[in-house]
């Protein structure tokens, strides 16, 4: 997946996003891996072909559903890279990433203030 063009990895990104396991595929790579392809994704922004957007945010979105929390600082990296790039569309992709993985990491935060609060 990491090797192919701009065109072989929009179909890859389609057929993942037609795939019912696409989340069991992306668990069972290796999180170098994921976090590698997940880079990989927003080179589809670069693209004009907006038909194509829908699917990598669907996908960059599970990626960030399944990774590990503790490689959180990897993916920030990684975002902060793409916002970085003159591309305008894969900036603002990276900061809808960037919204998905703050949610991600806040979640459990929120869940264990309201177990707090409410046993005060």
């Amino acid at each position: 997946i990491l090797q192919q063009d701009i065109e072989s990895l929009g179909k890859s990104l389609e057929f993942l996003v037609s795939n019912e396991n696409t989340k069991d595929l992306l668990k069972s790579l290796h999180p170098l891996q994921l976090i590698n392809f997940f880079k990989k994704v927003f080179d589809i922004f670069s693209t004009k072909n907006k038909r194509e957007f829908a699917n990598a945010e669907n996908i960059f979105n599970q990626i960030i559903d399944v990774i590990d929390p503790w490689l959180t600082p990897n993916m920030s990296e990684v975002l902060c890279d793409v916002i970085k790039n003159p591309v305008r569309s894969q900036k603002e992709y990276a900061y809808l990433a960037f919204i998905s993985l703050i949610k991600n990491i806040l979640y459990p935060f929120y869940e264990t203030i309201v177990l707090f609060s409410n046993n005060l």
